[in-house]
Order: C-alpha cells, then structure tokens, then sequence
C-alpha cells in the first residue's frame, strides 16, 4: 500500500530541502519531537580533515503543498493561524531564528517528480518566508493569506545567503 498523498509530498519537501542545504555546506537536523520546528539549519565547518557540527543557527518549518497561487510576482499561500502563530511568538521569543519554507508541488505528488534517463527533476520551486507581524491571531482554528515574493526563492546560493544573514 503506498503512502497517503501528503506523506509523498512531504517527503520531496524533505528531499529537496535536505540536498539543498547540503550543498550549500549545510545539515538539517530533526528536533527529537515536534513542537513546531521540522528542521534546525546546523553550520558545518572543517577542522584540519574533520567535519564539525558547529550548532544550530536556524529553524524551519516545512510546508509542501499544491495549495498555492501565483499573483503579481508572489506566491500565494493559506498557512494555518496556529503555525503563523508560532512564526510570531518565536520571532519576539525565540533564540533562534525561524523561517518558514514552502515547497510548491503538482497537484499529486508522483507528478511533481520527472524520473529520465539521466536525471530525477523535482518540479516547482521552494521559497522561504518569515513575519515582522508581532501580533497573533486570535482565531487559531482559521488560516492566513501569506504572500512570498518569488525572489525569495531557496536555491544552493538563497539558502547559503539567507542563513548566513539569519545568523548574523
């Protein structure tokens, strides 16, 4: 029995998110629970012929949907209240930085993946977002329009730049 349609989906999320952030010199690290945070952005750094974690600097939450638009150079997103929520306490509480990073998918999962001879694509493109807003919302059961410029796309020198400028 294959896995539910959003489980595939969150796993290319997964996928693209870890091989980018790899190549851009990067590990994500699962938390041992999640409490809101689906990865921490750990900066890796060499040490004569050893690799060193060098600790967390940033934490992400992941969103892989086909649920999305797109709008005068934005991408259009419903994020649920309780998750901008959490953006929002997090930024005025937190220690570390949090961002926020959708992964635009086909409508099914298995068409978001071009398997060829030579290559495996994933289709679409994955885009960071964070909120200046300090005040929640009061209906957590609802959803909020959220717009990302489409230059806030992740790619290996995006990801790179972002978190050097998060950890800053």
């Amino acid at each position: 029995m294959p896995l539910a349609e959003n489980d595939q989906k969150s796993i290319i999320g997964e996928s693209a998110l870890t091989i980018i952030a790899s190549l851009a010199g990067y590990s994500l690290v699962p938390p041992p629970k999640d409490k809101g945070v689906d990865f921490s952005v750990h900066k890796i750094a060499q040490r004569g012929t050893r690799t060193i974690d060098m600790g967390g600097v940033v934490d992400i939450q992941l969103k892989s949907s086909s649920r999305y638009s797109e709008d005068d150079g934005h991408i259009v997103y419903d994020l649920e209240s309780k998750t901008f929520n959490d953006m929002v306490y997090r930024n005025a509480f937190g220690n570390t930085p949090f961002i926020l990073v959708l992964m635009t998918l086909e409508d099914s999962a298995a068409s978001s993946i071009d398997v060829r001879e030579r290559e495996i694509a994933i289709k679409r493109s994955m885009y960071w977002y964070t909120t200046e807003e300090t005040t929640p919302r009061e209906n957590e059961d609802s959803s909020v329009r959220i717009r990302i410029p489409v230059a806030q796309r992740l790619d290996l020198s995006t990801f790179g730049e972002l978190v050097r400028n998060l950890d800053a």
